[in-house]
Parts: structure tokens; sequence; C-alpha cells
């Protein structure tokens, strides 16, 4: 399933982040405000047009966007680690208290028309 490694179980999820992003007027001018998935479906994906424009200098991106995933160590997360706990079992803790994983951001800023599905494939959103 899309996005499985990344606890994303169902749209919803994904549609979530995507309103934060819209919140925080996270995105493309055209689409700011227009959300491009629903509660079941993702509507569409931003494609950066192959031409490009003079506002992108003709490379169809405009500057750059950092993709990231971060650790809260909070003190449950302290337990895990000081017990040697397993990367499956840190990773589920963390994205329970809230974690957006590497692919995750990526596919959200994907979404919004930050960057495209391309060049955030290799984070590997199709595990």
């Amino acid at each position: 399933m899309l996005l499985k490694s990344s606890g994303v179980t169902s749209v919803k999820t994904l549609h979530e982040l995507e309103h934060g992003a819209i919140k925080h007027e996270l995105g493309a001018d055209i689409a700011k405000h227009e959300a491009n998935t629903t509660e079941k479906t993702v509507k569409r994906l931003y494609r950066a047009n192959p031409e490009g424009c003079p506002h992108c200098n003709f490379s169809g991106f405009n500057g750059r966007v950092g993709i990231c995933e971060v650790l809260n160590i909070s003190d449950a997360m302290k337990k895990l680690i000081a017990t040697n706990a397993t990367t499956d079992d840190i990773r589920q803790l963390a994205i329970k208290e809230g974690m957006v994983p590497l692919a995750l951001d990526g596919l959200v800023k994907a979404l919004r028309g930050l960057t495209t599905i391309e060049e955030i494939l290799p984070l590997g959103l199709m595990a």
C-alpha cells in the first residue's frame, strides 16, 4: 500500500496533513487554498511544466524546499532508546507522537505544488 512504511493507512491521514499545509499557506500560488485530496482520494498531483516559464527560468522549479523528518525525544522515546528498542518500535512511537515521516512530508509537498512526485520517489514512497 502507498506509504505503508510511513504509517499512513488511509488517504484520510494524507488529507488531514494537506489541510494542515493549507492552513500554513504551504503551496504553489495557484492551489494555495485548494485541497488536492479528499478524505477518500487524491484528486491531482502537481506536475511542473516541462518547458518552464520566465518565473522559474524555464526549469519547472523556482527555489528550494526542504523535505524533512523531525524526531521529538519525549520521555517515552528516551525509554525506548535506553532499552535498545528496535528501529520499528522507535518509528511506531514517533509516528504515534506526531512525527511526519520523510516520504509523507515529500508527498504533501508534491500535493501542494512545491515539488513533483518524481523528485520524491527516491524517498521510498512506493514501499
